[in-house]
């Protein structure tokens, strides 16, 4: 890259595009809401929020191809003929997952997953199948958005993006509040219907934004002139067994604490505790996106990544007072509307995943870095090193401390990024100085 580029990538330009990104990932997090306050005011709450998380938990892992299709679109829509073996890849990732989604909802297989591997009761087993099989159209819907996501965010016009999540957030709850008065749906079937309508709202509006993007795209990219299906193919997939992976996070925390004194409390602490870290830290998942966007130069790996530690030291220090400041006790207490029993556990939750932020940051600028020299398999690795850190440290913990309740979980969570940072950063070191990409 020439000097007159580098003075191109400025931090005004990093900030402009990432922050609306980060409205966007904070946005989205409010949609979780939507949905569970419908389904409290079904006719047996219990039954349809239960059935609705079972099924969302195993589709969420069947569908990852779909929303992991992203990453490629960011990181190989280059030209024109780029643009094609992308959609083969995103037909190839939607049929699969589509094919997978199938079988479990139509076959007896779903008798299998759900009461032998999950371990639902035969009662709750004919409402969480009616959920799951709603959310089979997630897989297409979630390719199209991903691959107008990406092309919107390779144009640098991420504000699109906060469009798309807040016209999916108003369709949610505007289908919520017209389901909840009329009734016409019922049971875990609400919290479906919600999840497709919304995201299929976002890929409506990302395509009515971006679909005339391709004729702005060059006809051929010579530096890509070798990509391949089956090169994207390779790229592609450790990055789904790498999503794959971390959807294990969240069920071994709960299986450790689970062991621990006071359980209940201890599980429900966890979850309120983490729930509200996450505002802050999920941002982070798509810090990756800067390097992916930016980085063709020394000069531009520095900026991004002096801002990406610097947006994780600030939400490291916001979280830091909300867990040690009578702040975080109040929106706890009156915005939140947590027990007494349990916000001072969620409080020492939070005070634990305070340093994330900057593990993260780290971890997945390192991953945007490793990404743009297709080297996949090492993220993938990293993931799979996260959750075995997470699992051991847990169950030790609960071992061993089982006193300590919730913060084992977030004690075990810190533990898992810093093994993940140690392998990301051990596996980059030849990268860090090369930036003549492919």
């Amino acid at each position: 890259m020439s000097k007159k580029e580098d003075k191109i990538i400025t931090y005004s330009e990093i900030i402009a595009f990432f922050v609306p990104i980060v409205f966007s990932t904070m946005i989205m997090m409010t949609t979780h809401t939507v949905i569970n306050s419908a389904l409290a005011r079904t006719k047996d709450a219990a039954i349809a929020i239960a059935s609705y998380a079972v099924a969302k938990s195993i589709a969420t892992m069947l569908y990852s191809p779909a929303t992991t299709l992203r990453r490629v679109c960011v990181a190989h829509l280059n030209d024109k003929i780029k643009f094609n073996l992308v959609k083969k890849v995103a037909l190839t990732a939607t049929l699969f997952s589509l094919f997978l989604m199938a079988v479990v909802a139509f076959t007896p297989l779903n008798r299998f997953v759900f009461l032998n591997l999950i371990g639902i009761s035969e009662d709750l087993l004919p409402e969480t199948i009616r959920a799951f099989t709603i959310l089979i159209f997630i897989p297409l819907l979630a390719s199209v958005r991903s691959m107008y996501e990406g092309m919107i965010t390779l144009k640098r016009k991420t504000y699109l993006l906060t469009v798309m999540t807040t016209t999916r957030v108003v369709v949610m709850f505007g289908l919520a509040t017209f389901i909840t008065n009329t009734h016409i749906i019922s049971g875990g079937s609400v919290g479906s219907v919600l999840m497709v309508m919304g995201i299929g709202s976002e890929a409506l509006i990302g395509f009515l934004f971006a679909k005339d993007y391709k004729e702005d795209l060059p006809k051929v990219n010579n530096d890509f002139s070798s990509e391949t299906y089956k090169s994207l193919l390779i790229f592609f997939i450790p990055l789904i067994a790498a999503r794959f992976a971390m959807t294990w996070g969240k069920p071994s925390i709960n299986a450790g604490l689970a062991r621990a004194i006071n359980p209940e409390v201890s599980i429900a602490a966890h979850e309120v505790g983490r729930s509200f870290a996450w505002i802050f830290i999920s941002m982070f998942a798509r810090i990756n996106q800067i390097v992916l966007v930016f980085v063709k130069s020394k000069l531009a790996w520095i900026r991004v990544k002096k801002f990406a530690l610097g947006l994780g030291v600030i939400m490291f220090m916001l979280l830091l007072t909300l867990a040690i400041t009578p702040l975080g006790d109040w929106i706890l207490t009156n915005v939140i509307g947590v027990e007494e029993e349990l916000k001072t556990m969620a409080l020492q939750v939070i005070l634990v995943l305070s340093p994330v932020p900057i593990v993260k940051s780290y971890n997945e600028i390192l991953a945007g870095l490793l990404m743009r020299h297709n080297q996949t398999p090492i993220i993938t690795v990293s993931k799979f090193i996260n959750i075995i850190f997470i699992v051991i440290s847990i169950f030790i913990l609960a071992k061993l401390y089982p006193s300590m309740g919730a913060v084992i979980g977030s004690f075990g969570t810190v533990i898992g990024y810093v093994a993940e940072f140690a392998i990301l950063f051990i596996m980059s070191r030849r990268y860090v100085n090369n930036f003549e990409f492919k």
